[in-house]
């Protein structure tokens, strides 16, 4: 009896562990917003814009961010005294590759346009998920550097996916992985984020992004200056 009595005990200890320590994804979601700045400040937010720097394959170059939120996504690159623009609107995107003798705008392809538009939202992809086509779920965890990180995958409709790792003490985002196709070939970009800051009225983002992609080129950006609900002109989102 004594034997069974020590089992209950250790067992009922081991199912209230289980029950304290779990959580669900969208908990772990929620608390990811939390540390950001909160739901609610962010669906507040009616532009963000960011200047910064960015270095690939030992070049360094200039870059801008506007994001009217819900409106449009603007991204200015400028590098060897060539400036690339990608522009996203409610309707569309389109581009300028001047990297590839382009200079004209192109109308973006749906395929990169759908990927993309999430980046018309401040906060997103999980500001709003629950309202959108996608289901989360937790993927177990994974040890990156020295963090054992928790790992949520989110699911689209078609059944791509993108993989989220959180910071268990910080709950800051810390990686992200998602599948994207080059030139034909199915390839795996990871970004990178850190060195997390305050970038006006409560809303916290990271300042460093390094982007890995499956050719073995990494890109790494730095946020130098950011405001928060600076005015934005509608139409810098339209083609020209």
């Amino acid at each position: 009896m004594k034997i069974i009595r020590i089992f209950m005990i250790v067992f009922v200890a081991f199912l209230s562990a289980g029950k304290s320590n779990g959580q669900t994804a969208g908990e772990v979601i929620d608390k990811y917003l939390s540390a950001i700045g909160g739901k609610e400040k962010i669906i507040q937010i009616k532009s963000f814009y960011t200047e910064g720097k960015m270095e690939v394959m030992g070049m360094e170059g200039k870059i801008k961010t506007t994001i009217l939120n819900g409106k449009g996504y603007r991204q200015e690159t400028e590098m060897m005294s060539q400036i690339q623009v990608t522009c996203l609107n409610e309707k569309g995107g389109w581009l300028t590759n001047p990297f590839q003798g382009s200079t004209a705008p192109n109308d973006m392809p749906a395929e990169i346009y759908n990927m993309s538009k999430s980046k018309l939202i401040v906060g997103d992809p999980f500001v709003n998920y629950q309202a959108s086509d996608v289901k989360v779920e937790l993927a177990g965890n994974e040890t990156i550097g020295s963090v054992n990180a928790i790992k949520i995958k989110m699911i689209k409709a078609d059944n791509s996916f993108t993989t989220f790792y959180f910071d268990p003490t910080t709950f800051f985002l810390i990686r992200l992985v998602q599948k994207i196709s080059m030139q034909g070939q199915e390839a795996e970009m990871v970004l990178n984020y850190s060195n997390y800051k305050e970038a006006g009225k409560g809303y916290i983002v990271p300042f460093t992004t390094e982007t890995e992609m499956g050719n073995g080129m990494k890109v790494v950006g730095t946020i130098l200056t950011a405001e928060v609900d600076k005015a934005v002109d509608p139409a810098i989102f339209n083609k020209p």
